[in-house]
C-alpha cells in the first residue's frame, strides 16, 4: 500500500497569482493516524480549515471506530502528526448526541464548525454546531425530522454541506425543509460568492454535468426548484469549491487533477494541477479557501 499523503492548494483570494501545492503531511500505511485511527480503517472525505487546525470527516470501514470527526495541527512538529478525535476522545456508538457518521463540514465567519451527521442505525441524522472559540462547545444541534431526512438508516445518504451565511445570525431559525430536484443523487455542492450570491451549484453522483439553481428560491422555501444545466466536465468529480472572485474549483479523481472555471464566463474547464504517475486511490477534498488532495493506498 502506498503512503497516505495530504497536499494543499493555497488560493490567493485577493489577487491573481500562481497556484502552489505543498505537502502538508505523509503517513506510511503501517503508521497510525493516531491512537484512535489507522489508515486502513478510515478514509478522509471532507475538510474544513480554521486558523491552524484542519478538520476532517472520516468514512469508517469498521464499525468499532468511535469518532468520525477529527482534527490535526497543520504546523505540528511531530511527524507524522496524529489525528485527534473531535470534540473529545471518548464517544459512544449508543450516544446519539455525539456525531456518529460525519459527512460535510464547514466553518463560518464566527468560528463555528458545522458538522453534518448521517447518523447510525439507532441514531437519527442531525446537524451539530460547535463554537471553536469557546472550548468547542456545542452551541446548537438540529435534528432532521423524518419527512425531511429519512430516519431509516439505509434510506438516507447525506453527503456535502455549504453555508449560506447572511448578515444576521444564522442560528436564529431552527428549521429545515426538503427541496424537490427530481431523482438526482447530489454528491457535491458549491455556492457562488457572498457578494454575488445567486446560485447553488450541484453535481450528481456518477455524472459529469453541472447544474445550478437559484439561491433565492432556496431561501424562500420553495418545495420545487428549477435546475439549469451549466456544462459537462471532462469526467466525474467528487468535490467542488468557490473562491470570492467566482472561480469554481473541482477535482477530477480519474486523472488525479484539479480544474477550474471562471463562473463569469460560459463553462470552460481549465486544469490547474495534476499529479502524474499516481496509481493509488485518490480523494481530493475542498474547502472555502483551500483545496486539498488526499491519496490513500
Amino acid at each position: 500500500m502506498a503512503p497516505f499523503c495530504v497536499f494543499a492548494l493555497l488560493l490567493d483570494l485577493s489577487a491573481a497569482s500562481a497556484l502552489n501545492f505543498s505537502t502538508i503531511n505523509v503517513w506510511n500505511d503501517e503508521n497510525k493516524f493516531g491512537d484512535f485511527y489507522k489508515t486502513s480503517k478510515v478514509e478522509p472525505k471532507y475538510i474544513a480549515l480554521y486558523k491552524e487546525k484542519l478538520f476532517l470527516s472520516l468514512y469508517k470501514h469498521e464499525p468499532n471506530i468511535s469518532s468520525t470527526l477529527a482534527w490535526l495541527d497543520i504546523n505540528a512538529t511531530a511527524k507524522p502528526p496524529q489525528l485527534k478525535p473531535f470534540p473529545s476522545p471518548v464517544q459512544s456508538a449508543s450516544d446519539c448526541s455525539a456525531v456518529q457518521s460525519a459527512r460535510g463540514i464547514a466553518v463560518d465567519s464566527s468560528g463555528r464548525l458545522w458538522a453534518l451527521d448521517n447518523g447510525e442505525t439507532t441514531c437519527p441524522p442531525k446537524l451539530s454546531i460547535f463554537n471553536l472559540n469557546s472550548n468547542n462547545k456545542i452551541v446548537h444541534v438540529h435534528n432532521f425530522a423524518d419527512p425531511v431526512v429519512n430516519h431509516t438508516s439505509g434510506g438516507r445518504w447525506l453527503l456535502d454541506l455549504v453555508l449560506d451565511q447572511s448578515n444576521d445570525d444564522c442560528l436564529m431559525k431552527n428549521q429545515s425543509w426538503r427541496v424537490e430536484i427530481g431523482s438526482k443523487l447530489v454528491s457535491a455542492l458549491a455556492l457562488s460568492p457572498m457578494g454575488m450570491r445567486e446560485f447553488l451549484y450541484i453535481m450528481e453522483y456518477g455524472f459529469k454535468e453541472i447544474f445550478s439553481l437559484s439561491v433565492s428560491d432556496l431561501r424562500s422555501e420553495k418545495e420545487k426548484v428549477t435546475l439549469t444545466s451549466i456544462g459537462n466536465m471532462s469526467a466525474t468529480c467528487e468535490k467542488m469549491a468557490m473562491d470570492e472572485q467566482g472561480i469554481f474549483y473541482f477535482n477530477i479523481p480519474s486523472n488525479h487533477s484539479v480544474a477550474k472555471w471562471n463562473t463569469k464566463s460560459s463553462f470552460k474547464e481549465e486544469q490547474v494541477y495534476s499529479v502524474m504517475g499516481v496509481e493509488n486511490k485518490s480523494t481530493p477534498c475542498a474547502s472555502a479557501n483551500r483545496l486539498l488532495r488526499v491519496e490513500i493506498g
